[in-house]
């Protein structure tokens, strides 16, 4: 007998006993039951990934804050799942980009746009790209601080408003599953001037 030419066939090789037909069906009914059963567990684990993205899934926004005593400009995650910058883009009256937004304030430079006295910060955009934000936080990019009872004080966060009127300010974010969401786009136009 040849060692490589085994052939087996199923159904001369099992006797024609009812026990054995009902022993060989149960075994091909078990297997298919075990097919389709790992077919339906990774139907569900597909399913409940997709759930988890959409229902942990972040929302961009901005909030300017003007108040007598300064200027705040934000970053806020308005959604249920944590948010991971991918970059801030700040756009001026023509749509050209700028890379910082202490671009805007060259050649001067912002800490000479300052009037004395007066504390201002502006964050890094690029330090922004990677920045995780947890749901309902915010993180601050630029702040000025003021004295309100310094006239000239009043009339830099004046200026500084209608300068920013002209700003469109862009955020590219993504979820933590790596999903770019919708950019979040918006230019600062307040209803009620403070």
């Amino acid at each position: 007998m040849d060692p490589y030419n085994i052939t087996i066939n199923l159904v001369t090789d099992i006797e024609t006993k009812p026990e054995d037909l009902i022993l060989f069906f149960t075994l091909i009914i078990t297997a298919v039951i075990g097919l389709v059963s790992i077919l339906l567990t990774f139907l569900t684990l597909r399913a409940q990934r997709r759930h988890d993205e959409l229902s942990i899934r972040p929302i961009g926004n901005f909030h300017f804050y003007w108040g007598p005593d300064g200027t705040k400009l934000s970053i806020c995650n308005s959604g249920i799942g944590p948010m991971i910058i991918n970059s801030l883009s700040i756009l001026d009256n023509n749509g050209n980009k700028k890379g910082e937004l202490s671009d805007f304030f060259q050649p001067a430079g912002f800490i000479e746009w300052l009037p004395r006295g007066a504390q201002g910060e502006i964050a890094s955009l690029k330090k922004l790209k990677g920045h995780a934000l947890v749901a309902g936080n915010e993180i601050t990019f630029f702040t000025l601080k003021l004295d309100p009872t310094n006239k000239e004080h009043a009339q830099k966060s004046v200026q500084f408003r209608n300068f920013v009127k002209t700003l469109t300010f862009k955020l590219e974010y993504e979820d933590i599953y790596g999903n770019k969401q919708r950019d979040a786009t918006t230019k600062y136009e307040p209803v009620i001037e403070p």
